[in-house]
């Protein structure tokens, strides 16, 4: 079974990781644009991408990483402890006690 990805989603793919605070207003304005026309629940696949994207240092981009972590909690299989693997992520860990895993 296929899951299809929507063009929004695939929007944040091309923008890449999730920027920091102090990245541009351009590009912090159109990640947030984008992710706020992501309605939930996301598709398993759609929350794995989601994943990817969560930045590697504790800086939440003006609270827009915690839009990003209530939404990866709505995919119809989460918690998906497969894809929560790099303990060296601050919101992978966040999201792994969220979801009380090992």
């Amino acid at each position: 079974m296929h899951e299809a990805i929507r063009p929004q989603m695939l929007q944040l793919v091309e923008l890449g990781k999730l920027p920091s605070s102090l990245d541009s207003e351009d590009l912090i304005g159109a990640w947030q644009t984008c992710l706020e026309s992501i309605a939930p629940p996301l598709t398993d696949m759609e929350a794995v991408q989601m994943i990817g994207l969560l930045p590697e240092s504790q800086d939440d981009c003006y609270g827009l990483v915690w839009t990003m972590i209530h939404l990866i909690e709505t995919a119809p299989q989460w918690p998906m402890p497969e894809h929560l693997t790099d303990s060296s992520n601050p919101w992978i860990v966040s999201l792994r006690n969220a979801a009380d895993l090992p």
